[in-house]
Order: structure tokens, then C-alpha cells, then sequence
């Protein structure tokens, strides 16, 4: 298995649309701390984030380069929390183990809180979106990580 088959995982192929249209993507993330809760709680369904948020992290900014690369307008990023992932598979009557919940929450997270949503790749200079507080170039920008 190559390196960015790795990288991929199981997720497969991307969510793409079936025409040409511009389309925007939304790439949810769960945050640095509630990471390992997540992957605790649906262990099936979470293989693919890797052992660790350093890995994580790199599927992550994998994926949105990914989605830009097959021509997103624009790839958001938008952080979910555990409890507001609860909160909303409870409302909405789902399952929190799907995937397709999952993908539904990150839509709904992004037009909930747009402030939230964070649009990839940021700033060089600004703060990486991995929440490490180092500058984005200095953490998963940097093409040592790409």
C-alpha cells in the first residue's frame, strides 16, 4: 500500500457531485479533545482516523486537498464536538455510528455556526486549523506534511 493510500484509509472514494458544477466540500473534524472519546464510543466506524491526532490531523488536511484538487469551490473545515454530535444524531432520530450521519452533521454544523467553519487551506502565516497553536506553515502545511 502506497503512502497515500494510507493516508486514505477505508473512507474510499471521495463524495463528489456527478456533474461538472462547482460544488463546495465540507470536511468535519473532530476536536484535538474529544478525539479519542470519539474513536472510544464508535470504534467500528473510526479505523480510518489512525491511531493517534497526528495522524488524524494528516488524513484530514489529506482530504480537504483532495476535494480542492477535484475542484471545490471551496473545502470547509468545521470542527465537531462530541456533544453537539449527541445532541444532533438524538434530534434527528440517527444513528451516531453511520458514516452518513457523520457527513450530515458536518453540513448542518457549517450552516449552524458558519463562524465555525473554518475554509481551507488557511493563511501560511495563520493558525493551523489543528488547533496546535503553531502557525499553519510551521504545522500541517508545511510540505514536509504534504
Amino acid at each position: 500500500m502506497d503512502l497515500q493510500e494510507e493516508l486514505a484509509g477505508p473512507r474510499g472514494a471521495l463524495d463528489l457531485p456527478e456533474d461538472d458544477e462547482a460544488f463546495d466540500s465540507v470536511v468535519l473534524r473532530w476536536s484535538r479533545e474529544d478525539f479519542d472519546a470519539v474513536r472510544s464510543r464508535w470504534p467500528k466506524t473510526t479505523l480510518d482516523y489512525g491511531p493517534d491526532y497526528a495522524t488524524y490531523a494528516t488524513r484530514i488536511q489529506y482530504t480537504a486537498r483532495s476535494y480542492s484538487e477535484c475542484g471545490a469551490a471551496h473545502a470547509w473545515l468545521v470542527t465537531g464536538r462530541l456533544a453537539d454530535y449527541k445532541a444532533y444524531a438524538d434530534a434527528a432520530g440517527a444513528d451516531p455510528a453511520e458514516p452518513r450521519t457523520r457527513q450530515e452533521f458536518g453540513t448542518w454544523r457549517t450552516g449552524s455556526d458558519p463562524a465555525g467553519a473554518l475554509l481551507w487551506p488557511p493563511a501560511r502565516n495563520g493558525p493551523c486549523w489543528c488547533d496546535s497553536g503553531r502557525k499553519y506553515k510551521k504545522c500541517c502545511g508545511t510540505p514536509a506534511r504534504n
